[in-house]
């Protein structure tokens, strides 16, 4: 989608896209969104002049039954963030994050690191007063994933939650001490393993 002009690209991968997303497959379907996610970097105008038909397939994504569904629709609004930026994508918050942050909670891992990839990327666009609302619930669970036991989980959240207190500013204070005691102990946790 780089070397092309866009207007050769989207159009045809988009239709083939939206045929794949509408599959009784979920590796069909997921293979939809991915390629729905890898054309905005070359395609930054038409998908973002497309954002109102491509919003509602990957929201469908994310609800979707199949947890490969929702990890690359988490995907595919992930990389939306990174190649439209605020221009294309903050309009649509009120819309995406209550339901990723529904997924920080999803049975797969992999789906949860997804749905964080989108929290991060949210965190870069939006203002304090824009965030606030999703503050406390995505520093509660947050907060909880730092005790997981995979460690990809606690990498993960630590980078959200030091996005989440750049975008917050004062919103993140109550959160702190909390935060700190858990990283001590991880911390500790480091020192006594070596």
């Amino acid at each position: 989608a780089l070397s092309l002009p866009s207007n050769m690209i989207f159009q045809t991968v988009a239709k083939c896209a939206f045929h794949c997303v509408k599959s009784v497959n979920p590796s069909v379907r997921a293979g939809g969104l991915i390629a729905l996610s890898v054309i905005a970097e070359g395609c930054v105008r038409a998908t973002r002049e497309n954002l109102e038909t491509l919003l509602p397939i990957a929201m469908r994504g994310v609800a979707d039954a199949a947890s490969p569904v929702r990890r690359a629709a988490c995907v595919c609004i992930g990389q939306w963030l990174e190649q439209l930026g605020r221009r294309g994508m903050s309009d649509y918050h009120s819309a995406i994050l209550p339901s990723t942050l529904r997924l920080l909670t999803d049975s797969d891992a992999s789906v949860q690191e997804a749905a964080m990839f989108v929290w991060e990327g949210y965190a870069d666009l939006l203002s304090p007063d824009e965030i606030r609302p999703y503050v406390k619930p995505l520093m509660n669970q947050l907060t909880r994933m730092l005790n997981s036991d995979h460690l990809r989980h606690q990498i993960m959240a630590i980078t959200s939650i030091g996005a989440c207190a750049v975008a917050s500013k004062v919103e993140f204070l109550p959160f702190f001490e909390r935060v700190i005691v858990i990283l001590k102990q991880a911390m500790a946790a480091t020192d006594n393993a070596r």
